[in-house]
């Protein structure tokens, strides 16, 4: 190749003439370059420096002594004919294209009927910018070798590189019509050479080809296939779903593909998608084999969605407890249903007030004999939850502890041991809670040890000799009538602390819980007003960092306000450099400012 920069790298133990020669080349001193080129390649005839030596002397318009070298190359290596590429470029560098073209066609001519020569060839012409010769060369080759060896994707790769894309997404989309197997080439292809942004030139007619593949071939899935991949990659899921249910239909399959689309849109956080695909798989009823699956999952996403909207009405909870109902009315309590059942009480105790339900149905959990003892353990952390919700606090405690001993070394049992360090902080046994959260803080969950690490510091804070701690046992009573929902007399106890203890540390805490309980109610407006306070009054506390976070997200959110968000993220950023959220703030920042994360 021509006026190459190649690396020197893979080269061992290289000689002084080496690197000088190197040296003399990447300053372009062609004149001493060449002298140590000529050297090292007479000693070795080595390909590596003759593209060197070759350089320097085009570089050096010694076009004569150029040839001579092309020439004794190719008596060295008589079958590579990339070195009459070289000769024919010698000639155009020369300033005779007429000569350089008779040589370009005339090597064409010389292709042999073997797949990687005719690569080898056309790579040639394409390194040194001899693209139509390049085609020129596949086409040669599909002559040749009548088609047994298709050169579609390396045709496609050269309409890129020329930017023309009708007949690149014709090359690419005709490999398909030789073979279906070819469906994945395809798709590592496209991601790496294409560009899927909704409306680009490439995208579009990519999608209008397939389109019209579609019509022409109905019996041929691969262009649905590969037309609902295109859809994914643009982040486009709802076309894809379309595609997808279209195709499930044709071919009277049993909902597998919407399976898979929902698992997908799941990890991407559609899940509104993911709940169409699931529906349409129940849909077919019980002749599918993914019926269970698919009711199954339906309801861990319709949870999800709910568990992740802040301003959730009555009425979508009464929904999501109708489909639970209906669910758990189809499907008997077994190892692969217990899940449901235990969000099902979750539900009921958390967002129902039925406690005494949630209950019941936990207790059924853990009567049965076939569920597993991991799930075992997760209805055991959920019925002491709702014992906790019903005040039962040692009940809880015990059953926290149970968990904790039966899953020693396991997350399980790091949630069940933070849980019931919260059950001593809530009955103002701080030294103990202290004690175990001071354990966790070391734990294999970043939530769980961030979480640990918070309460400590609280505690830490304002317990001891120098503190008093009447102000903190109200504080942890709050926090237990927080967790029980009983959001009046939680805010009643934070106000008496504030009027009985003016200027005490807890004040942003206060605050930040005022924000918690403001935001549970769907008061955005109080909400932002308690974390702008936080801001205001306490700057340099523990408590800022969270503050600012919170209310970008706020801004992002509920309150829809970009300008806001933006600013708060970059806010945290300046002046809250260490805190954990610095790189989600640096990433939501980014998304808002309209980046493209992928690049």
């Amino acid at each position: 190749m021509l006026l190459s920069t190649l690396s020197l790298i893979g080269i061992s133990q290289p000689t002084t003439d080496q690197q000088l020669a190197a040296y003399y080349f990447q300053e372009e001193d062609f004149e001493k370059a060449v002298l140590y080129y000529e050297k090292l390649y007479k000693e070795s005839y080595s390909d590596f420096f003759y593209q060197y030596y070759l350089d320097c002397l085009v570089n050096l318009k010694s076009y004569k002594d150029a040839k001579k070298l092309v020439k004794l190359q190719m008596n060295i290596n008589p079958n590579n004919l990339s070195y009459k590429v070289d000769y024919g470029m010698v000639y155009k560098f020369e300033g005779d294209p007429k000569k350089a073209d008779k040589q370009f066609v005339e090597t064409i001519e010389e292709l042999p009927p073997i797949s990687s020569s005719v690569i080898e060839l056309a790579n040639a012409f394409q390194n040194n910018g001899e693209f139509n010769y390049a085609l020129q060369t596949y086409t040669k080759g599909d002559k040749l070798l009548n088609g047994t060896y298709p050169f579609n994707f390396e045709k496609a790769r050269l309409f890129g590189q020329l930017k023309r894309y009708q007949e690149m997404v014709n090359e690419y989309l005709s490999v398909l019509l030789l073979s279906e197997n070819y469906l994945q080439s395809v798709q590592n292809e496209l991601a790496r050479n294409f560009a899927f942004e909704q409306g680009s030139e490439q995208n579009s007619l990519l999608k209008q080809e397939l389109i019209k593949l579609i019509q022409k071939h109905p019996g041929k899935p691969v262009f649905s296939e590969l037309l609902i991949w295109v859809y994914m990659q643009e982040g486009n899921y709802s076309a894809a779903l379309l595609q997808t249910k279209a195709l499930d239909k044709r071919l009277n399959e049993s909902g597998e593909r919407l399976i898979n689309l929902a698992n997908i849109a799941i990890s991407n956080q559609q899940l509104d998608v993911a709940i169409e695909s699931y529906d349409y798989v129940v849909t077919k009823g019980k002749k599918s084999p993914y019926y269970t699956e698919a009711r199954i999952s339906l309801m861990d996403v319709l949870k999800e969605k709910l568990y992740n909207t802040p301003n959730y009405r009555a009425e979508d909870v009464l929904k999501l407890k109708g489909a639970y109902l209906k669910t758990i009315e189809e499907l008997f309590l077994n190892a692969r249903t217990a899940k449901i059942y235990r969000d099902f009480a979750h539900l009921e105790a958390f967002f129902l007030n039925n406690a005494d339900t949630a209950i019941t149905i936990l207790t059924d959990i853990l009567k049965n004999q076939s569920v597993s003892p991991e799930e075992r353990g997760m209805s055991k952390l959920i019925l002491a939850d709702v014992y906790m919700l019903k005040n039962l606090v040692w009940d809880a405690s015990l059953l926290y502890s149970q968990v904790d001993k039966s899953f020693k070394y396991d997350q399980l049992g790091e949630q069940a041991k933070f849980r019931n360090a919260k059950v001593s902080y809530y009955v103002a046994d701080f030294s103990w809670a202290k004690a175990q959260l001071d354990v966790l803080k070391g734990s294999t969950s970043k939530l769980i040890a961030n979480d640990a690490m918070e309460l400590s510091l609280l505690i830490t804070d304002n317990t001891g000799l120098d503190s008093n701690e009447i102000a903190m046992q109200m504080f942890a009573r709050a926090d237990l009538r927080i967790y029980q929902n009983n959001k009046d007399k939680a805010w009643g106890i934070l106000d008496s602390i504030t009027t009985t203890f003016p200027g005490h540390a807890l004040a942003d805490e206060v605050l930040m819980r005022k924000y918690q309980i403001s935001l549970k109610q769907n008061n955005l407006e109080k909400a932002e007003q308690f974390l702008l306070q936080v801001l205001k009054d306490h700057p340099t506390d523990i408590t800022a960092d969270n503050a600012t976070f919170y209310l970008a997200e706020l801004y992002e959110g509920p309150l829809n306000n970009k300008e806001k968000a933006m600013e708060k993220c970059q806010d945290l950023l300046l002046n809250y450099p260490n805190s954990m959220f610095v790189v989600e703030a640096r990433k939501r920042f980014r998304l808002l400012r309209g980046d493209n994360l992928e690049q």
